[in-house]
């Protein structure tokens, strides 16, 4: 079965030396990371193809930013609380002292 564009475009013409002639708005670029190898690779392909992809990407990103954001937050709290502790010793110190 040949997949066709649901808009009728053809993604790419090219003449007998294989320059290219005519190339559909739609037929894009994107730049990836080859998970086998972890090269750069060009693939070229219909943005609407594309972008399965870069939801997928999207959606990792998101989570590795939360997962950072999780890991800020919880050292905040940990120093934060270590703080507070330090704090709370000084004063029944300063306490004792003035007595």
């Amino acid at each position: 079965m040949k997949l066709t564009c649901p808009f009728g475009h053809t993604c790419q013409t090219t003449d007998t030396e294989g320059n290219v002639t005519e190339r559909c708005r739609l037929y894009k670029m994107l730049p990836c990371v080859d998970l086998r190898t972890n090269e750069s690779v060009e693939v070229w392909d219909c943005a609407i193809g594309h972008q399965v992809q870069i939801g997928r990407d999207i959606g990792q990103q998101t989570k590795e930013a939360g997962a950072a954001i999780e890991s800020f937050r919880n050292e905040m709290v940990s120093q934060n609380n270590q703080l507070l502790n330090m704090d709370t010793e000084n004063r029944k110190l300063m306490q004792e002292r003035s007595r």
